[in-house]
């Protein structure tokens, strides 16, 4: 909930920056078409961008407002609106854990599985507990005694008595109506039941496993790749906008490379925001609710 409310809270504000550019372009090409030195289909076409945007920004405000409500549920107490959201950095060279070294952790700390080892073992004591019915009971009590006693006539005198005790009695009980029976019955099936859900549940957690560790590897490559996109579409659509000011370059170029440059930039803060979300779920499967760079500090 907290990259996600980055995320589209970081859409609107480069939604509002390339509408702001959008406008400035359709101004320049306007003035260009009042002193006809470009044609009405190039300032058409940037004023078409610009609704395009703005289309887009109202689409994004809804989002964001979604994302302040999922995020409010979450955290009742704080605001949404005036949270600090920051990403600790842009980390491409952010090292994926060993597959094995993340298996191992899910195994030793995950909750649901601790939960599940915990009522294995629970349903193996009821049913050595109900198979103890059909053994003989003994029991050893043993006791000691002493005894001092003192007279007034003679206090240097006293006579001690020592004495100890022990019993052993037994019973075994023969029949009790199949009640030791049904107890042991009910016990095995219990106890058959968390066997065989055992496989299930240790697939299931593997397949989570699988699939977090890859969305993670997939995350981190598409990190890095929109970031080359968004520095190679930055300087495109700067250079372009200088020759569009010079009309050297057409609007058609102009409002091309200002959507390439927007869609870079919108799949960059996605990208950095998918990555953590990525490292998020993978070690709430590792049963870890905060990483060790503490970059979830709310």
């Amino acid at each position: 909930a907290y990259y996600q409310l980055y995320l589209t809270r970081q859409t609107v504000i480069l939604l509002q920056s390339n509408l702001a550019e959008a406008r400035e372009n359709y101004n320049m090409l306007k003035v260009q078409y009042e002193s006809q030195v470009s044609p009405k289909t190039s300032m058409l076409r940037a004023e078409i961008q610009m609704l395009q945007l703005e289309q887009n920004l109202i689409t994004a405000s809804k989002n964001l407002t979604i994302s302040e409500m999922i995020f409010k549920a979450f955290v009742p107490y704080c605001d949404p609106r005036t949270v600090e959201l920051v990403l600790a950095t842009r980390n491409t060279t952010y090292t994926i854990p060993v597959f094995e070294v993340v298996r191992t952790q899910m195994y030793k700390t995950r909750p649901e599985w601790q939960a599940y080892l915990l009522n294995k073992k629970l349903a193996q004591a009821s049913f050595a507990l109900a198979q103890a019915d059909y053994f003989p009971n003994f029991q050893v009590i043993s006791s000691q005694t002493w005894t001092n006693n003192e007279y007034d006539k003679n206090p240097d005198t006293a006579y001690d008595q020592k004495g100890w005790n022990t019993f052993l009695s037994g019973s075994w009980t023969f029949f009790n109506g199949f009640g030791t029976d049904a107890k042991t019955s009910s016990a095995w099936y219990d106890l058959n039941s968390f066997l065989a859900t055992e496989s299930l549940t240790t697939k299931n957690l593997e397949v989570e496993l699988n699939d977090a560790y890859l969305s993670l590897q997939e995350a981190l490559l598409k990190l890095q790749t929109s970031e080359k996109l968004f520095a190679l579409s930055r300087e495109n659509y700067n250079q372009t906008k200088a020759l569009a000011q010079s009309g050297v370059s057409s609007a058609l170029e102009l409002v091309d490379a200002l959507n390439t440059f927007s869609s870079a930039e919108i799949s960059l803060s996605s990208a950095q925001a998918e990555l953590y979300i990525s490292k998020a779920r993978l070690s709430r499967l590792q049963g870890i609710i905060l990483d060790q760079e503490g970059e979830l500090n709310l």
